[in-house]
């Protein structure tokens, strides 16, 4: 009822407070002018857990106090849902009022922190006609794209291109850290999300990052803001004043290793597919049912991570390495378990993949990817049934 309460806000403040692009262009400001870069807390649900940036432009005289938000999109978008997980989506630089901007994140709990902007007039007034021209309806969409097209990249953007001989200190920058690395920072309290982006993710985002590209998240862009410089009158001075609280949240935890735990879970499955492999040597029997389960899951994991690689724009989704053990093959291979007249093909087929295996797990730590460790006992136990599947014989009964 929350997310619903939220979304239902979100709509009708984007319906009363859109504001036409050519009223902006209008529009000079005074001398009481200010500029701010807001940078909003990470949220509890996925799409909000990196956080979010936004610019507030405001002048007392001109009763004008707006929010430019780049991490917007329009649901009534033809096949919508299809060209989000393609990556082909257009999100949209929206306007709202600060004060309905400001509700909203106060619904969610949020902080939202103002560093405002240390410029003079002309460089306002120059801020606000480059905004404007964003937001013509002919400008105001864009591909995003995560890493390095999100709601964060737009604004350092468009604050380095307008600001002439702006400079960054990166002393606040993560440092070695790869694109991997800073997303789990953020996905720690929701397991089982961060486990399947990280599956997602190809080899790509194990790359460490530039100070300038960990911008992307908003966090860290407000940290580098933080000591951005910007020379006036021939002095180097800092871009931003002190940063002030405007909206005060809750602190996020981290999430504990409890029994919903996927590392738990897979233990437990591990543990579970040991027995039955036991039991299996035991009764000279194989339990085919089991396999078709772990080897089919396996297979279709490995066909979607297929479509993610080939069939969508999301180039960070490419080159996947987990497909090592998410072979797509997996999935056809199963449903020809059951027949006898395929038990030779079976027995070689599972004793390549128990190689591909093996050698996924030897080689762990130095493969061009970082794999999730709660997966190691899944590969394990594919393992384990791979080899007893390759030397399954015709004395032993299926089931």
């Amino acid at each position: 009822m929350k997310t619903f309460r939220i979304i239902l806000f979100l709509l009708m403040a984007h319906l009363f407070s859109n504001v036409s692009a050519q009223e902006f262009q209008r529009i000079i400001l005074t001398e009481d002018a200010k500029i701010s870069m807001l940078t909003c807390s990470p949220g509890d649900e996925l799409y909000s857990i990196f956080g979010h940036s936004a610019i507030r432009v405001k002048d007392p005289n001109l009763s004008l106090d707006v929010v430019f938000n780049y991490g917007t999109f329009d649901f009534a978008t033809p096949n919508f849902y299809m060209k989000f997980i393609k990556g082909k989506l257009n999100y949209i630089l929206s306007v709202s009022s600060f004060s309905n901007f400001l509700y909203e994140y106060m619904l969610e709990d949020r902080w939202v922190i103002e560093q405002l902007l240390d410029i003079d007039l002309v460089q306002k007034q120059f801020l606000l006609d480059s905004l404007s021209i964003n937001y013509l309806p002919e400008n105001r969409e864009y591909l995003y794209d995560f890493f390095f097209d999100n709601c964060a990249t737009r604004i350092r953007d468009i604050f380095y291109e307008g600001l002439d001989q702006m400079e960054f200190d990166y002393s606040e920058a993560p440092s070695d850290q790869s694109f991997r690395d800073l997303v789990a920072n953020y996905t720690d309290p929701l397991p089982w999300p961060q486990l399947g982006i990280n599956i997602a993710l190809g080899s790509l985002t194990d790359r460490t990052s530039t100070p300038w590209e960990t911008m992307f998240l908003p966090d860290h862009m407000m940290d580098i803001f933080r000591y951005a410089r910007i020379e006036r009158d021939s002095v180097s001075t800092l871009l931003c004043y002190p940063e002030v609280v405007l909206l005060e949240g809750k602190e996020r935890g981290k999430a504990g290793l409890s029994i919903h735990h996927p590392m738990v879970v897979f233990w437990a499955i591990f543990l579970l597919g040991l027995f039955i492999t036991y039991m299996d040597l035991r009764r000279k029997k194989t339990s085919r049912w089991f396999d078709t389960i772990l080897f089919g899951f396996s297979g279709f994991l490995g066909i979607f991570l297929l479509f993610l690689w080939f069939g969508t724009e999301h180039t960070v989704l490419g080159r996947n390495f987990n497909l090592l053990w998410a072979i797509p093959f997996h999935f056809p291979v199963v449903f020809i378990l059951y027949r006898k007249k395929y038990q030779n093909f079976i027995r070689k087929y599972f004793f390549i993949t128990s190689v591909i295996l093996l050698f996924t797990v030897v080689f762990w730590r130095i493969l061009p990817q970082e794999f999730p460790f709660a997966l190691l006992p899944l590969i394990l136990l594919m393992v384990i049934r791979s080899l007893l599947l390759s030397r399954d014989n015709k004395g032993n009964k299926n089931k």
